[in-house]
């Protein structure tokens, strides 16, 4: 394995590729050699509130988006079987407020 650093000037520090060979089915070799003597820079701790927040935040934010992808769900399931019973029509002046 080698490894090739890679020049980023947005980047305080130098990340690395890693040139990982392949099997003979293409999947990648992972070893453990390999793997523990990976080195894995982590921010300056002075800087880990702020990430922490700001993961934090993300997931916050996945969560909420994921609650509300659920309601939309259930909202679709039980307007659809209030059509299909015929619990709830469409009126007929909804086709002349889109024009068709």
């Amino acid at each position: 394995m080698t490894a090739a650093p890679i020049q980023n000037p947005e980047c305080h520090h130098q990340k690395w590729r890693k040139e990982t060979p392949t099997n003979s089915d293409g999947g990648s070799r992972l070893r453990q050699t390999g793997l523990m003597s990976t080195i894995v820079k982590l921010p300056a701790v002075d800087t880990w509130p702020e990430s922490t927040a700001m993961l934090n935040a993300a997931h916050e934010w996945a969560a909420a988006s994921a609650a509300t992808g659920a309601s939309l769900r259930v909202l679709r399931s039980e307007l659809l079987t209030a059509l299909l019973s015929g619990d709830h029509a469409i009126p007929e002046s909804y086709d002349e407020l889109i024009g068709a």
